[in-house]
């Protein structure tokens, strides 16, 4: 596997600047990321994976609110 962060970075340029995505990763390099994609990223935690709270932010980025 590569970097994550730049995995990431590189699907954004090729699909995601006009889709609605959300990131969801446990991954910390993701913070090294510009802040346009940064800010549609929810970080889970490892051994809890997609919870309330983070579920919660994920419909928040996808429906455009602000948290």
């Amino acid at each position: 596997m590569g970097n994550r962060s730049e995995e990431i970075k590189a699907w954004v340029h090729q699909f995601g600047a006009a889709e609605d995505y959300v990131i969801i990763d446990d991954d910390l390099s993701i913070n090294g990321l510009p802040n346009y994609i940064k800010n549609r990223w929810v970080m889970t935690k490892p051994m809890i994976g997609l919870n309330k709270e983070a579920t919660s932010k994920v419909l928040s980025i996808l429906l455009g609110q602000t948290m």
